[in-house]
C-alpha cells in the first residue's frame, strides 16, 4: 500500500480509486493473483512487442496508443449513455444502469473471495489505466480511504457540455454494489457536487 511509483511524472502512492476495487471484466489479467505472483510475457521483436498478448506496435508512440483506448473507451460509454437517454429517456437511463450495474457485479464476482487485505492491494490498477489522478492514501486494518484529483469522467462531461448525471449514476451503481458485497463505499467528497476532490472511503463492516 506504501509504494510509490512515478506515473507520466507525478508521483503516486499506494492504492487508487473506486473503479479498481471492484475490479473490471476485460482487465481482470493484470493482478488475477497479486502483483508478487502476476505473470507476464514480455517479448520483442521487430514488427512489435507483445505483453500479455496485447500487441503494442512499435510505429505508433506507446503514450499515443493508451490515450487512443482510453478515449475510446469514455467515448462509448458516454456515447451509450447519451443515445439511450435521448432516444428513451428515463427508460434509456435505466437501462443504462442496467448494463453498469452488470459490468460491477461481474468485476465484483471476480475478487468476491479475497480478503479486505487483498482487496487493499489490489487497489488503484484500474484507475491508474483510465487516467484517474490519486494524491493521498490512508489505510489502516479495516478502511482504505483515497483522494483522488482528476477525474476523466468529469472532464468529458464538460468536454461534451452535459451535465454530470453519468457520474452520479456511475458512483451511486459502485457505492451500493461493492457495499453489498466487499465493505461499505461512501464518498464523503465529491468533485461533481462542487467538492475540489473526491474523498473515497471503504470499510470492512462484513468482516472479510
Amino acid at each position: 500500500m506504501g509504494s510509490e511509483r512515478k506515473d507520466q511524472g507525478r508521483e503516486v502512492k499506494g492504492a487508487g480509486a473506486r473503479g479498481t476495487l471492484i475490479g473490471h471484466p476485460t482487465l481482470s489479467y493484470v493482478q488475477t493473483e497479486g502483483p508478487a505472483k502476476e505473470k507476464r510475457r514480455d517479448s520483442s521483436t521487430k514488427e512489435g512487442r507483445e505483453m500479455n498478448n496485447i500487441h503494442i506496435d512499435p510505429e505508433i508512440p506507446l503514450e499515443q496508443q493508451i490515450a487512443f483506448l482510453r478515449q475510446s473507451y469514455f467515448n462509448f460509454k458516454f456515447n451509450v449513455f447519451q443515445v439511450l437517454r435521448d432516444t428513451l429517456g428515463d427508460e434509456g437511463t435505466e437501462i443504462f444502469k442496467a448494463i453498469w450495474s452488470k459490468t460491477v457485479s461481474e468485476g465484483i464476482r471476480k475478487i468476491g473471495d479475497k480478503s479486505f487485505a487483498e482487496i487493499k492491494k489490489m487497489a488503484g490498477s484500474q484507475d491508474r489505466i483510465f487516467g484517474f489522478r490519486i494524491e493521498r492514501v490512508d489505510s489502516g486494518p479495516y478502511e482504505l480511504q483515497y483522494v483522488v484529483s482528476f477525474c476523466p469522467y468529469l472532464e468529458e462531461c464538460k468536454k461534451r457540455g452535459m451535465n454530470l448525471d453519468i457520474c452520479a449514476i456511475i458512483e451511486g451503481i459502485e457505492m451500493e454494489q461493492v457495499s453489498k458485497s466487499l465493505g461499505e463505499l461512501t464518498q464523503p467528497g465529491q468533485m461533481c457536487k462542487g467538492d475540489n476532490m473526491c474523498r473515497i472511503k471503504l470499510r470492512n463492516t462484513l468482516g472479510r
